[in-house]
């Protein structure tokens, strides 16, 4: 089977993604899940966050990490498997983390949506992409 094939195959079979799911993840979103349904949002998050500071990677890709990390919070939040407060203070501590204030301003809002249960109109596909430069 061609490899554009292949693709098209899994596309099917999984199909859409947003656009946090079809990048690469550089840290274990599970593990990002997983730490915010058992109360160690902030925890799981800080240890994330200290992993990609040290692979230095440039302001594109840390911006693309923080997107991916701010969809994944908030797919959590939806799906209610931890507190929204905990998933809200995550939200802006990686609004903190980001270089970029358009950015910075999407997951802020986020996490006020999520403070406020309008976690529905969140929008996870572009909305927290940085500034193109």
């Amino acid at each position: 089977m061609k490899p554009i094939s292949l693709l098209l195959a899994a596309a099917l079979v999984l199909g859409p993604a947003t656009a946090a799911q079809a990048q690469v993840a550089a840290f274990d979103r599970a593990a990002l899940a997983a730490g915010c349904a058992a109360g160690s949002c902030a925890a799981t998050l800080a240890a994330i966050l200290a992993q990609l500071a040290a692979r230095g990677l440039s302001a594109a890709d840390h911006a693309s990490q923080l997107a991916i990390i701010a969809a994944t919070l908030v797919e959590g939040a939806r799906a209610r498997t931890g507190s929204a407060g905990d998933i809200a203070g995550a939200l802006r501590a990686v609004a903190g983390a980001a270089g970029d204030a358009r950015q910075r301003k999407a997951i802020i809002a986020a996490a006020t949506a999520v403070e406020q249960d309008r976690i529905a109109r969140v929008e996870i596909t572009s909305g927290f992409a940085a500034s193109p430069n």
